[in-house]
């Protein structure tokens, strides 16, 4: 597929979010160590498909196990005291349907700061780690067998 292919699909798929949202929209690439951390926090609106009204789901073994392998989810993050609403763009890249070519989300364009600082927000944070608990004593003999066996090339006594 050539760029030029591969631009008009991405345009086209953008406008069916825009017209999904009733607004502008922004893409964006979630990578999927971030899928995971934010799913907890959507709400699933509405699937729909492209040109067409529903999407084309593919059901698992497991109970509630469903997804959208060809279509549009349109879901809600709830961030601070108003809900973000988003589109979920999702196509396959062949007939086997092994992978998708387009999987980005579509946030309104008045609305992608507000998205990026909360996706920033629900990520976890490093933990601060402290100093270890040494007595006096150890503290300063490990630092100096550190530090002096740095200069010197020797071990302090």
């Amino acid at each position: 597929m050539r760029v030029r292919e591969l631009s008009a699909d991405h345009q086209y798929l953008l406008a069916q979010a825009a017209k999904l949202l009733g607004t502008p929209v922004r893409a964006i690439q979630l990578d999927s160590d971030l899928w995971p951390i934010i799913e907890p926090h959507l709400k699933l609106e509405l699937c729909c498909g492209l040109d067409q009204a529903s999407p084309l789901l593919a059901i698992g073994s497991a109970r509630r196990e469903r997804k959208t392998v060809f279509g549009l989810e349109l879901y809600r993050l709830a961030a601070d005291d108003e809900a973000i609403r988003f589109v979920r763009v999702i196509t396959p890249i062949d007939a086997v349907f092994t992978r998708p070519l387009y999987n980005f989300a579509a946030v309104p364009v008045t609305q992608f700061k507000r998205f990026y600082r909360a996706l920033r927000r629900l990520q976890p944070r490093r933990q601060q780690q402290s100093r270890p608990v040494l007595a006096d004593d150890d503290q300063q003999r490990l630092l100096n067998n550190t530090v002096e066996f740095l200069k010197h090339g020797r071990l302090a006594r």
